[in-house]
């Protein structure tokens, strides 16, 4: 049983057309999970200077339905990347249990991003709270110039918990082996 949050990187670095291969990706990711009330939910966020939630853990229950919900996704364009913030958002707000959050399911976000955060000692900040909590953070870094700071995002050990593209169309190439980890309920 996992409560899993996407954090999809929507800055203006990310193109249109790459932020519609991210979208892709999750609903082959999702279409690799077992959805339900006792299994697995799932829960998107976009994030950019702005953080905005997409829809919560407990608002769909089957893959049709969060397939469906991902297609209506929109980009949002702007500066910044707030990953401290979307990481903050995702714990204090998405696993919350107002919003589907279940005591006894293991707790995962899934980030993707291009870049670097705007402000990298906040991100750490944020990610050592977020895992100190108990909550797994896996990265998937797309194209390598921020990958110390994943690195130091991701959960331990990295090597099961950072994935690397080098662009978007790449995506596919990790849904198998992230959505295993994903599964495995950590």
């Amino acid at each position: 049983m996992a409560d899993v949050v996407f954090l999809l990187d929507s800055s203006f670095s990310v193109w249109e057309s790459d932020f519609k291969e991210q979208l892709r990706f999750v609903r082959s990711v999702v279409d690799n999970f077992q959805i339900g009330n006792d299994s697995i939910q799932v829960g998107i966020l976009s994030f950019s200077s702005e953080i905005k939630a997409n829809f919560y853990l407990d608002e769909y229950s089957d893959k049709e339905a969060i397939n469906s919900a991902v297609n209506k996704i929109e980009h949002l364009g702007t500066a910044g990347t707030n990953t401290g913030g979307a990481l903050k958002y995702a714990r204090d707000v998405m696993l919350h249990e107002k919003h589907g959050g279940r005591a006894l399911a293991s707790k995962i976000l899934i980030l993707i991003t291009d870049g670097m955060s705007y402000d990298y000692n906040e991100t750490i900040r944020q990610a050592g709270i977020t895992k100190e909590l108990g909550i797994y953070i896996l990265a998937v870094a797309v194209g390598a110039p921020m990958m110390q700071e994943l690195e130091m995002v991701a959960s331990t050990p990295t090597s099961d918990f950072v994935f690397n593209v080098t662009d978007f169309n790449s995506l596919p190439t990790i849904v198998h082996s992230l959505s295993t980890t994903t599964c495995l309920g950590l």
